[in-house]
């Protein structure tokens, strides 16, 4: 669940692909549903590639059934034009369809990452939200503590770009 700035708890939420062919897409398919949500953006998807494993998941396909689910395809430079561009479409796809959200890409912390910060940013989160929230993707993913010596060196990485 993403919450910094003005986003309201139960909202907005990043994650893993819950229709990736992988251990952890069941648990994410299990919170889409969970969490009601019903609007999705795919960051790394095309209709295509997401197609075989929609039967996996049946909350996700009937989203996509219904045209909540935006498939965007897109890359990990987040300096190319076509990551901008369809960063814009899915942002404007996200306009005409309502709440609670769930962005995701395969594993839930480059890109995903990137669009939960765009938008606490835009919803009028301080610096120090934003990098509270990405920090969550190393206690999540990587299984660092803010109590492990390695945390502060990440922290600080991020400062710097």
């Amino acid at each position: 669940e993403v919450v910094a700035g003005k986003i309201a708890r139960q909202r907005l939420y990043r994650g893993c692909n819950p229709v990736l062919d992988d251990a952890r897409a069941p648990y994410a398919a299990k919170l889409v549903e969970q969490a009601k949500i019903k609007t999705v953006i795919n960051l790394a998807d095309s209709k295509e590639s997401m197609a075989p494993n929609l039967p996996a998941a049946p909350y996700y396909q009937t989203l996509v059934e219904h045209g909540d689910v935006i498939a965007l395809d897109m890359g990990i430079d987040f300096n190319d034009p076509a990551f901008i561009a369809k960063l814009k479409v899915g942002l404007l796809f996200m306009l005409d369809h309502e709440g609670p959200y769930y962005v995701h890409c395969n594993e839930g912390k480059d890109r995903a990452g990137m669009v939960a910060a765009v938008l606490e940013a835009l919803m009028g989160a301080t610096v120090k939200e934003i990098e509270d929230d990405y920090m969550v993707t190393y206690t999540n993913y990587f299984h660092v503590s803010k109590t492990d010596a390695k945390y502060p060196l990440i922290d600080q990485n991020h400062h710097r770009h």
